[in-house]
């Protein structure tokens, strides 16, 4: 017997794995993931089907709201067309502050706590309805002052026409798309890995082969990923204290302090990366000890490449290849590298896309006043805590002072920037050696 709908009792949970567009579209709003739990391979299958990525993935979703969702309430709306999925937009509410001034926000899962893109799932044959659709119910749920989309990743094709669908709302009284708010870089893969060398620059070419050549004379070898979760366990443990000690080593804490909660995150979300044939953890080792690992995860065409590790005396070329051979042997097409730029990805063959986001303000009195003065103060902070302190002076003193232990000093971001950060330019170029905000990839 099909599960139901819980709000429609004795309704088929619909389906996801064919295009229907014949039908009335019908929005189903969820407050719980558990609610949501019989939709999670539709979901899937419907993501995949319309080149969506990892970060739209039910499983990714509910780990990250389970993880960073306190304060905030959760509104799934699902969209379906007969017994087909049609749309997913993973949402929820959350009122921001910076003292007396406030602003009541609607944005979407994964947006923040880290440093990947997220993401929705509308099939093209309802681009046009489901926004309306959804627009209709957030309004019931109460007044909001933005909804934000984004960040959306370079390859979402889906981006400018939902962002004209969304202005074309009654519910909306302007729309903002940006097609290239800061770079985003993707690996489009050959079908062979000499195929993929050929394509590099000679230089490039030579550096890359030179690096093989030393890892064979120390006796070098690529690994094949963790067996099962204490394999998992112990790789996961390696990657951080390697990644921990590079970082430090230039007065910075490492993505796993810089983002609150992170790690256990990643842990959990490694773990059903694992049971559903998702993960791809790569290693390298020599007599034992690791030099190398990148941690990213498969997901249709593309393997997010979402965090590494390396010795110092190590080039990221070792860990990049080691993950590049192991994804085309899986028939992968795309490395997403996530936003950021970066010189060694470049040269490495990266191609730079433009990170995407849609910001909508209701046709509402005052909405665009309220965003603008948040977004004011935002600046401010951003400039004085993260820029200022966070990015600069605080790695400074850890450099020249690393006796000092004051817990201040070598705390991660706040959570309060965290959550307003989207307000404001908050990624910039790493040619200088700087990454996405708080990024220590």
């Amino acid at each position: 017997m099909a599960p139901t709908d819980p709000q429609r009792p004795g309704s088929p949970v619909p389906r996801a794995d064919t295009t229907i567009t014949d039908g009335v579209l019908r929005m189903m709003r969820y407050a719980k993931f558990a609610d949501a739990q019989s939709l999670r391979e539709e979901w899937d299958a419907l993501v995949e089907r319309v080149d969506g990525d990892l970060f739209t993935s039910f499983d990714w979703c509910a780990t990250w709201w389970g993880h960073f969702g306190a304060g905030r309430q959760l509104e799934l709306h699902v969209g379906s067309v007969g017994d087909a999925l049609a749309a997913i937009f993973p949402l929820f509410r959350e009122t921001i502050r910076w003292g007396p001034l406030s602003l009541r926000v609607i944005r979407v899962l994964g947006c923040d706590h880290g440093v990947t893109t997220c993401n929705v799932a509308v099939d093209p044959a309802w681009m046009e309805d489901a926004p309306r659709k959804l627009l209709a119910a957030l309004e019931q749920g109460g007044p909001w002052d933005l909804l934000h989309l984004g960040e959306l990743p370079g390859y979402a094709p889906h981006a400018k026409p939902l962002a004209d669908a969304l202005a074309r709302c009654p519910q909306v009284g302007e729309v903002t798309f940006s097609n290239d708010d800061y770079p985003h870089m993707v690996f489009d893969l050959p079908e062979s890995y000499d195929n993929y060398l050929a394509g590099l620059s000679v230089k490039e070419r030579r550096n890359v082969r030179r690096d093989e050549r030393q890892l064979q004379q120390t006796g070098g070898v690529e690994g094949r990923g963790p067996a099962d979760r204490t394999d998992l366990g112990r790789a996961i443990d390696e990657l951080i204290a390697v990644h921990g000690e590079l970082w430090r080593a230039r007065g910075r804490m490492g993505h796993f302090v810089d983002w609150p909660g992170i790690e256990r995150f990643h842990r959990d979300m490694a773990g059903l990366l694992l049971k559903r044939g998702r993960l791809a953890l790569v290693d390298v080792r020599a007599d034992g000890a690791l030099l190398a690992a990148e941690y990213g995860a498969r997901f249709g065409r593309r393997v997010h490449w979402i965090i590494g590790a390396r010795r110092p005396e190590v080039t990221s070329r070792i860990g990049f290849c080691a993950l590049l051979r192991a994804a085309i042997r899986n028939g992968v097409r795309q490395i997403d590298a996530l936003p950021g730029s970066y010189d060694y990805k470049r040269r490495l063959g990266a191609t730079v896309l433009g990170v995407k986001t849609i910001s909508v303000l209701p046709r509402r009195r005052l909405a665009r006043t309220r965003r603008d003065l948040f977004r004011a103060a935002t600046r401010l902070g951003s400039l004085l805590y993260h820029r200022l302190w966070f990015w600069h002076l605080a790695p400074w003193i850890r450099l020249r002072m690393p006796s000092l232990r004051w817990s201040w000093l070598h705390r991660g971001l706040w959570r309060r920037f965290i959550r307003a950060r989207f307000l404001v330019a908050a990624r910039h170029s790493s040619d200088g050696g700087n990454g996405a905000v708080g990024d220590s990839g």
